[in-house]
């Protein structure tokens, strides 16, 4: 396969490269570049790997004494239920005043 062909213009040799030659020596320039970004790459994998195995694990925290008081989902749910329930009076209160109706 030619990648460059003589063509004469004015008596002049003109090179031509065909378009499919083009896409190929792209493709491989593609290749051969991506190969040579991540030749690198098991080296620097195994040096961070040795940088980590040098570092202890962190000390673990007793929990807070908070936490241990923290509601239960039961007690939590009676109070959000509770806020909705408060929210759903008050939206109605203020919709009947704006009807004019008396709230009941």
């Amino acid at each position: 396969m030619h990648l460059l062909h003589d063509h004469r213009k004015n008596g002049v040799a003109m090179p031509h490269i065909h378009l499919q030659s083009t896409g190929l020596i792209t493709l491989m320039l593609s290749l051969a570049l991506g190969c040579a970004a991540c030749a690198r790459g098991p080296e620097q994998i195994a040096q961070k790997m040795r940088d980590l195995g040098d570092k202890g694990y962190p000390v673990l925290q007793p929990l807070p004494a908070r936490i241990k008081d923290a509601p239960t989902p039961a007690e939590q749910e009676a109070h959000i239920r509770a806020d909705v329930d408060a929210r759903i009076a008050n939206l109605a209160r203020r919709a009947d005043h704006l009807r004019g109706t008396p709230g009941g």
